[in-house]
């Protein structure tokens, strides 16, 4: 049994397909897994840290008319030979689109060569690439009931509300390793962009700092996750003001610093919702203005109507604000503990193990791919 997993872009559209690859070695120790990822240093730094091997197509994103959209194109038909000549090495018994436009050149090449295909959506609100390959796959998985709506009344039998899968090996019983040990009558706050920063949240992260009082000060232990470009600058501004922090460009071990957190602060990317909800974290959730169709916006309201999470558009974005709703929360322990047992409500901790499922279902009804 061989599986393709075709996705990348953002720690968001490759964490996913790390969970599933993991479920899958679970259930299936003999299963032979590549995943094919786009040749951007993130890409490939996820997946080798990870420990899975790749194959990378020089595809690149286009949006609307320009003359880079043209070059895309012209990458595109590359990736796809490229990608042609890997599965008929390869003989891939399914393949899985993770979304987004890393996902294309796998998923045509597998078309062209009849492997089995599946997509999951992480979104509330479906991507292009997904909404493209739906009428050609065999399930489309899910990760809000609402997402139904988007498709055709013609796909609603191919579709399976799983929640969006999550990896399970960062999880430990006491959390320790990106923090050490949480220090008494302090709160612990994790702060993070996403898998490459956010320099909006670092600059009002500290703009907000440098105003508060050494009281509140002392009364928070501060995880940055603040990318790399901005790691040096971030880390001396902490070491200038003397406050008590971990400032790290990028977290490998994320479930174990989401553990030892007290609140979150972040984007409202689906992956990270997805893992905030499977351990019940209280979060103020700052949506990335220029996502496409502004799904942040939506995945966040989502948690936000139920109360399950704080919300802050970025625009509004100041430091004063948003330190304001951190320590509106950190004085109020009642307040974030109701708000974290809403966010628990919606974790979907089996999404993995019922993607895997219905995809060895689907390994088990079909055959070779007629390039095979």
């Amino acid at each position: 049994m061989k599986l393709i997993l075709a996705g990348g872009g953002t720690g968001g559209h490759l964490y996913p397909g790390i969970a599933l690859a993991q479920e899958f070695s679970k259930q299936k120790p003999e299963i032979d897994i590549l995943f094919m990822i786009t040749q951007r240093k993130i890409d490939q730094k996820i997946v080798s840290n990870e420990g899975w091997p790749y194959k990378d197509l020089p595809v690149k994103s286009f949006r609307g008319l320009s003359w880079q959209t043209t070059c895309a194109f012209y990458y595109l038909f590359l990736s796809v030979v490229k990608a042609f000549y890997i599965l008929r090495s390869f003989r891939p018994s399914l393949i899985i689109g993770l979304g987004a436009y890393p996902s294309v050149p796998t998923l045509i090449a597998g078309k062209l060569c009849s492997v089995p295909l599946v997509i999951h959506e992480q979104n509330y609100f479906p991507g292009g690439a997904n909404k493209l390959f739906s009428h050609w796959v065999e399930k489309i998985f899910i990760s809000f009931e609402e997402t139904r709506g988007f498709f055709s009344e013609f796909l609603q039998k191919k579709i399976v509300v799983s929640g969006n899968p999550i990896r399970q090996g960062g999880i430990t019983s006491e959390g320790r390793g990106v923090l050490g040990e949480k220090k008494a009558g302090k709160s612990t706050v994790l702060i993070f962009g996403g898998s490459k920063g956010a320099r909006r949240i670092n600059e009002a992260v500290c703009q907000g700092l440098s105003k508060l009082s050494e009281e509140k000060r002392k009364r928070v232990q501060i995880i940055h996750q603040t990318g790399v470009e901005d790691h040096e600058k971030i880390q001396a501004f902490y070491e200038k003001k003397a406050i008590e922090a971990t400032i790290l460009p990028f977290i490998h071990k994320m479930m174990e610093a989401y553990q030892q957190a007290d609140l979150v602060v972040c984007r409202a990317g689906a992956t990270t919702l997805a893992e905030i909800t499977l351990l019940g974290k209280a979060s103020i959730l700052i949506p990335y203005p220029f996502a496409v169709k502004d799904h942040q916006m939506i995945n966040a309201n989502s948690l936000y109507q139920a109360g399950a999470a704080g919300l802050i558009a970025d625009k509004e974005l100041t430091g004063d604000r948003l330190w304001e709703e951190i320590f509106e929360l950190i004085d109020n322990p009642q307040k974030m503990h109701k708000m974290a047992k809403a966010s628990k409500r919606f974790g979907k901790p089996e999404a993995a193990r019922v993607i895997v499922r219905e995809s060895i279902n689907i390994i088990k009804e079909g055959g070779r791919g007629k390039c095979f």
